[in-house]
């Protein structure tokens, strides 16, 4: 692998795509080294948030095209930012390997939660600005228990911009309430 192929198919030796390059540490050479992928069915899920249902089930049938704008698809693949949903922002990274790694972190603190574990927060966000620090785990955000990375996603969702809302987080053994602001994301 190398640099020129960050962003591209990670397929396996049948030719199957079964993710997608997403960064790497590497020597100057600038082939042996560490790299990562995002697993398919997570960039899959993440494509159908903004364009609708893509590729093929998981039987190798054909979902069909995405007709974007149909009633069909909008429906199906819910509220779209670019046509009227919400775009609000917090600054929270999430990191979903904590979804499928959530034993492990138990193994190290047996009262982690399940929820959404903040990767980062960026710089002036309301996070920043609330208190949420790199690696907090996010299990309530406005009222709404969140068990997941795509749990924390939908209910970012649901909100407005300008909205102040109370997040609550697990940090050290301790459950925190903090108040974020919520502000207007980026249009796709």
């Amino acid at each position: 692998m190398s640099y020129s192929s960050i962003g591209g198919p990670l397929v396996n030796a049948r030719g199957q795509v079964i993710g997608v390059n997403s960064g790497g540490i590497s020597h100057e050479s600038g082939y042996a080294g560490l790299y990562f992928a995002i697993p398919i069915n997570d960039a899959r899920a993440a494509a159908q948030r903004f364009s609708g249902p893509i590729g093929r089930d998981a039987d190798g049938g054909d979902q069909g095209s995405n007709q974007r704008g149909s009633p069909e698809a909008e429906q199906e693949a819910g509220p779209s930012r670019s046509q009227g949903g919400s775009n609000a922002y917090c600054g929270i990274v999430v990191d979903p390997s904590y979804d499928r790694n959530y034993e492990r972190f138990k193994q190290y603190d047996p009262d982690t939660p399940k929820g959404a574990r903040v990767y980062g927060v960026e710089p002036l966000s309301g996070a920043f600005a609330g208190g949420v620090e790199r690696g907090d785990v996010v299990t309530k955000l406005a009222g709404a228990a969140i068990d997941s990375a795509s749990g924390f996603e939908e209910a970012l969702g649901a909100l407005a911009p300008g909205q102040v809302v109370e997040i609550e987080v697990y940090r050290d053994g301790k459950r925190l309430s903090l108040d974020i602001e919520l502000s207007e994301g980026a249009r796709e």
